[in-house]
């Protein structure tokens, strides 16, 4: 009986402490997530899936200082079979996201040299415009295109050496996951 009493108590000095605790707090505004569902579905071809991209041997003077970047190069993603617009006037857009991972510098939106991460040397990329995409911070890091006649996309990028520091030779070896995205 007095296992039970003590149980008693106890819940009901929780049960008082939680109700208490909600009667202490203010509403200090509400957050509304809106999202959508589309049909549209895009393929990565097979050519872009597990795509290695390499950079040039560069000499470590070749970035002197912290900012430096050396040895721009280009590379592609192709996507395939996107759903054909219902409306033969409008254009499919498609983008790619780089996501997020342990490898990417949260400060910079580079990605970290896994090799040797003490090198002082990041890789940095960027859009067909040449504007740094700084990965993970949303929106602003992924540009749309429009789907081609055969409902496909390339999507250009390029991948450079980027100098945080004074720049330790040695290996750079990094990489970063995708998704496609619609607008």
């Amino acid at each position: 009986m007095k296992k039970i009493s003590l149980m008693f108590s106890i819940a009901g000095l929780l049960a008082y402490g939680m109700g208490g605790a909600h009667a202490a707090t203010n509403s200090a505004g509400t957050v509304t997530f809106l999202g959508e569902i589309v049909e549209t579905t895009c393929k990565v071809d097979t050519s872009s899936q597990n795509l290695e991209v390499k950079l040039p041997k560069i000499a470590s003077s070749q970035l002197p200082d912290s900012g430096s970047t050396a040895a721009l190069t280009p590379f592609s993603l192709k996507l395939t079979g996107c759903t054909a617009s219902k409306d033969p006037n409008t254009a499919v857009q498609v983008g790619v996201m780089f996501d997020a991972s342990q490898n990417v510098n949260v400060n910079s939106g580079r990605l970290i040299n896994t090799a040797n991460p003490k090198s002082n040397v990041e890789i940095s990329i960027l859009d067909a415009d040449h504007k740094d995409i700084l990965i993970g911070t949303g929106a602003s890091s992924y540009r749309y295109v429009n789907t081609d006649a055969n409902n496909g996309a390339t999507l250009q990028y390029f991948a450079q050496y980027y100098a945080t520091g004074k720049v330790l030779p040695g290996k750079v070896q990094t990489n970063v996951t995708y998704s496609i995205v619609y607008p």
